[in-house]
């Protein structure tokens, strides 16, 4: 079976013009997905939107290297591309035309402080890529192995522009799709269905702050939810201490606790020395009904404490 970015019909390499029905338009950019290089789509997980969806989905609960991390709205872009440079003869003919990368200035929806202090952490990571996503499809790259990708991009999110009475606080994204042809030649894209709402079925990962205290076999655990500072361990206390939820990992081990209480997991039976505990990985964790791929899911620091000492 083809794959849904495959379209034969349209692919003649003598452009013919005479078949606009197959084809997706450029409208404008309403939102990112961003990923590191190690994240591809297989040819097997886009022989139809749902299989494709559900890949895409499960991807912004994947370890670091192929995780993709939602932009849901970008407010304007304004094209700061580079003309073309072209060489002419001697008498006057162009000879060659070089087309430039293409260059944006994308204001991103104001969703506060911590938030763009995290996106900010992307800024001169060469190894990033990115989504377009449009009106009516997602646009990537497909390389050799017939795997679709993100596009290779340069990525610095600007200082923050504060507002006046006149205006509004605005975060400026300074975006470079590297290859000139990223929305020519080589553009694939993927349609949406109808009634598809990206906000709807994209979320990202929310951190967790893990505080933890050793006792003399034990040791105790209370967590929140950065920026909004919720009681973690308690809005999803029913699923933490299920039998064999194995949501933490104690020194490395999927645990479950022994009791919660009051905002306070207790793990008990530890050997005395060094302890860390953390949450289990984000997939895990939305398996057991912490989080979910639609939804988005949790991911915490690495909490070490002394048990059992003086």
């Amino acid at each position: 079976m083809a794959a849904i970015d495959s379209v034969p019909s349209c692919a003649q390499s003598w452009g013919n013009t005479g078949q606009p029905s197959c084809d997706y338009k450029i409208e404008k950019l309403n939102h990112l997905l961003v990923s590191f290089d190690g994240f591809k789509v297989p040819a097997e997980s886009r022989a139809d939107w749902a299989t494709f969806l559900a890949y895409m989905q499960a991807a912004t609960l994947n370890n670091i290297s192929t995780r993709l991390f939602p932009i849901k709205k970008v407010m304007a872009v304004e094209n700061a591309t580079e003309a073309p440079a072209k060489m002419t003869s001697g008498y006057g003919y162009t000879t060659k035309v070089t087309e430039r990368p293409h260059q944006f200035n994308i204001e991103l929806e104001n969703l506060g402080i911590g938030f763009f202090k995290r996106l900010r952490r992307f800024n001169g990571n060469k190894k990033l890529r990115v989504f377009w996503v449009d009106d009516t499809f997602i646009g990537g790259k497909v390389n050799s192995d017939d795997e679709f990708m993100g596009m290779e991009c340069s990525w610095h999110l600007n200082q923050v522009l504060p507002g006046n009475k006149e205006d509004y606080t605005k975060y400026i994204l300074q975006l470079e799709l590297t290859d000139p042809g990223a929305l020519t030649d080589n553009l694939v894209p993927i349609g949406f269905p109808d009634g598809f709402d990206f906000e709807v079925e994209f979320s990202g990962i929310t951190d967790v702050t893990l505080t933890a205290t050793g006792g003399s076999t034990s040791l105790t655990v209370t967590g929140v939810t950065s920026i909004a500072k919720e009681d973690f361990i308690s809005l999803y206390e029913t699923e933490l201490k299920a039998a064999s939820s194995n949501c933490f990992l104690i020194n490395g081990v999927p645990t479950t606790p022994a009791t919660i209480a009051n905002g306070v997991a207790s793990f008990t039976g530890l050997v005395p020395g060094a302890n860390s505990v953390q949450l289990n990985t984000p997939s895990a964790l939305a398996a057991k009904g912490v989080g979910s791929d639609t939804a988005g899911g949790y991911e915490s620091n690495i909490e070490t404490v002394t048990v059992g000492g003086a």
